[in-house]
């Protein structure tokens, strides 16, 4: 929500073509400078609401399409969703009779609150379709990038590119008054901080931000209580399974009891449910 305040309103697309830039100049080879706002389709239910989808959509001078996602929960299941945003990006231009030669290349911009490559330290990931053994781009069409908010580590601003110092305006890791240290002499960045105040000046904006936070903590708490208890479950059904197992082999239930140190009640209860055995 304060995302989209900030970087998908027509009256600050320079903030956005600024952040765009620094993300995306590497990979167009060129500078944006301007941007057209798209509508964005709401893909999520309320349910998918708590956990925080956040759209923006644009179509850059160069006519290349980009999709900004802002996603706060880890479903497990994210880097299928964003190829298929990607591929429903990228497959626009056939809903009004396009064909081929209108397909234009499609980049994916993924801000997340969890870490989703556990295996390096990178904040900032950028993947594409290369070819196997020279690693060469084999198509411009698609770019996917990733950045983890939960790697971002404090260090000094001269050590810190300019996409370091995005993800530390991003992170809640940083005091404003740490952050507003971290955007000084840049104008964008500053103007960035400085529409927080704006944000939370609209009662509406505030309101549907509020709501939206404890959306989150309510789901992140839901998700923690169904992981514990299906850990409970799981040792529960292995226990029952091993124990089932060991008596078809011709060891003793006692003995089987014993071993899996199942309680009084435990035992009772697979006896009644397993009477066959």
């Amino acid at each position: 929500m304060l995302f989209k305040f900030i970087f998908g309103k027509e009256e600050r697309k320079s903030l956005t073509i600024a952040f765009l830039n620094d993300l995306l100049r590497d990979e167009l080879g060129r500078e944006i400078r301007d941007l057209k706002f798209e509508p964005t389709e709401n893909v999520g239910s309320f349910r998918d609401e708590k956990k925080s989808l956040l759209d923006i959509e644009c179509t850059l001078d160069g006519g290349e399409r980009v999709d900004i996602e802002v996603q706060l929960a880890d479903e497990g299941n994210f880097k299928r969703r964003t190829l298929y945003y990607w591929s429903v990006l990228y497959g626009k231009a056939f809903l009004k009779g396009g064909k081929y030669k209108d397909l234009v290349p499609c980049i994916c911009i993924n801000i997340l609150n969890f870490k989703m490559f556990e295996n390096t330290d990178r904040v900032f990931t950028r993947a594409s379709i290369r070819e196997d053994s020279s690693h060469e781009r084999l198509f411009d069409e698609l770019r996917i990038q990733f950045l983890e908010l939960p790697k971002f580590k404090k260090k000094p601003k001269t050590e810190m590119t300019r996409i370091e110092r995005w993800i530390a305006l991003f992170s809640d890791k940083l005091s404003f008054k740490e952050k507003m240290e971290y955007a000084m002499e840049d104008p964008a960045m500053n103007k960035v901080l400085n529409t927080y105040d704006q944000f939370f000046a609209d009662p509406n904006e505030r309101h549907a931000y509020l709501k939206r936070e404890i959306a989150r903590a309510d789901y992140e708490q839901a998700m923690e209580h169904n992981f514990e208890k299906g850990k409970e479950e799981g040792i529960e059904e292995t226990i029952e399974k091993n124990a089932i197992a060991f008596i078809k082999a011709g060891i003793s239930k006692d003995m089987v009891f014993k071993t899996l140190n199942m309680s009084k009640k435990k035992i009772t209860e697979f006896l009644s449910k397993y009477k066959d055995l």
